[in-house]
């Protein structure tokens, strides 16, 4: 491997450890959020039973408990996504970077 090569991989590798704990993190705070699993209108906390009616600049919309319920179920899978695809970029590019630095 020319010296060029072991560089431009080096960093590419080392970007990917940085990109990797990014999503943890980001995913490790989402999931912070998200993970009483209560069902919300605004601040208010929803029981069943309740309908959410909200207005904005797009029109307005209406959720159930359940449904709001179910949307903050699916934001949990999507944190629990985004920590474990961050930790396997992570886990993987500190893998390749130490194999790296053995080849040198």
């Amino acid at each position: 491997m020319t010296p060029a090569v072991y560089a431009r991989t080096k960093k590419i590798v080392q970007v990917l450890i940085w990109i990797g704990l990014g999503l943890m993190l980001w995913g490790g705070a989402a999931w912070w959020t998200n993970h009483d699993e209560v069902g919300k209108c605004g601040d208010d906390v929803m029981r069943s039973g309740d309908v959410c009616n909200s207005i904005s600049s797009h029109g307005g919309s209406s959720a159930t408990y359940e449904e709001a319920i179910q949307d903050k179920q699916d934001l949990l899978l999507l944190d629990k996504a985004l920590v474990g695809g961050g930790a396997a970029v992570f886990v993987l590019s500190a893998a390749g970077l130490i194999a790296l630095n053995r080849r040198e």
